[in-house]
C-alpha cells in the first residue's frame, strides 16, 4: 500500500512568437518562454517536496513541447532525477491534451472567443461545458473525451503507484499536466460539477490531491480544488471496487457522453 500525492496543473507561459496562431501544428511545438522556465523551476521548489520525501515520482504530460518541459522544470526544481527510472516513471499522453487538432475545433461557429482574461477565460470554458459536453458533427470539442483521459491518466497512475516495488506506506507523487480546459475537465468531475463557481483555470493555477489506503476505500482519495475540498466519490459508491475500478468506471461513464452524439 502507498500514500499517493496529486498535482494537476497547466503548463508554464510560453514563448511569444509574432504571427504564430494559437493552437496550431506549429503552436505545438512551442517552448516554455525564458520567464516560464524559470517560473516551473521554481514551482518544483515551492510545491514539491525534495527528496526522499517521495519514493516516486509519476509524471504524466499531455503532447505540447512545453507540457514536457513543464513536467521536467517541476521534477528537476523539486530536487528528483527525471532520467532515473528507478525513482521517477514519465509518460506523454496525447488524449489529455487538445492536440493539433485544437485549431479546427477553434473555428467551430459556436465557439466562444478565447482569453487570459479572467471573464473571457470563465465564459469561454462554461461555454464548452454547455455546448461541447458530448460529441457534435463536425468534430468540435468534445469535453467529456478529455474528462475520461484525465480519469484514466489518474486510475493508470494510481495503479502503477501500487504495483512499484516499495515497502508499505511509501509516498509517491503523481503530477499531470495539460492545459486549459483539459484541466478544467479534471476539475470538473473530481468536484462533481462545482468547480466552475471558482472560475476557470489560468495558466500556472493548479489543483492537488491525496489518496491514503488507510481511509475509507471511497473517501480516501480526494482533491483540494480552489480552496475547497472536494471527493469524487461517496461511500455508496461500488464499495465493493478497488479504488482504480471505480475510477475506471467513471471512465466509461465518461467516455458514453463522449460518444454520444448530439445536434
Amino acid at each position: 500500500m502507498v500514500i499517493i500525492d496529486f498535482i494537476v496543473k497547466r503548463h508554464g507561459e510560453k514563448e511569444s512568437i509574432p504571427g504564430l496562431v494559437s493552437s496550431t501544428p506549429q503552436d505545438h511545438s512551442v517552448s516554455l518562454s525564458d520567464k516560464g522556465r524559470r517560473e516551473e523551476q521554481r514551482f518544483g521548489e515551492e510545491h514539491i517536496k525534495a527528496p526522499p520525501y517521495y519514493a516516486h515520482v509519476i509524471a504524466i504530460a499531455s503532447d505540447y513541447v512545453r507540457t514536457v518541459e513543464t513536467v521536467e522544470l517541476n521534477v528537476l526544481g523539486a530536487g528528483y532525477d527525471i532520467d532515473d527510472g528507478q525513482k521517477v516513471t514519465t509518460m506523454m499522453r496525447s488524449d489529455i491534451g487538445l492536440g493539433v487538432n485544437n485549431h479546427a475545433q477553434s473555428a467551430h461557429p459556436e465557439m466562444p472567443k478565447y482569453g487570459n482574461e479572467p471573464e473571457v477565460l470563465n465564459a469561454y470554458v462554461r461555454t464548452l461545458f454547455e455546448k461541447f459536453w458530448h460529441a457534435r458533427p463536425g468534430n468540435p470539442p468534445n469535453m467529456a473525451a478529455y474528462a475520461a483521459a484525465m480519469l484514466d491518466a489518474t486510475a493508470y497512475a494510481i495503479k502503477r503507484a501500487q504495483i512499484l516495488p516499495l515497502p508499505d506506506y511509501a509516498r509517491v507523487l503523481v503530477e499531470i499536466v495539460t492545459h486549459c480546459p483539459v484541466i478544467d475537465a479534471a476539475a470538473h468531475v473530481f468536484s462533481k460539477g462545482k468547480s466552475l463557481e471558482q472560475g476557470a483555470f489560468q495558466t500556472g493555477e493548479f489543483f492537488t490531491g491525496h489518496y491514503d489506503p488507510l481511509g475509507d476505500r471511497m473517501e480516501g482519495l480526494q482533491f483540494e480544488i480552489k480552496g475547497r475540498t472536494h471527493r469524487p466519490f461517496s461511500t455508496s459508491d461500488r464499495v465493493d471496487a478497488s479504488i482504480v475500478d471505480t475510477l475506471r468506471g467513471m471512465v466509461d461513464y465518461y467516455a458514453r457522453d463522449a460518444r454520444t452524439i448530439v445536434p
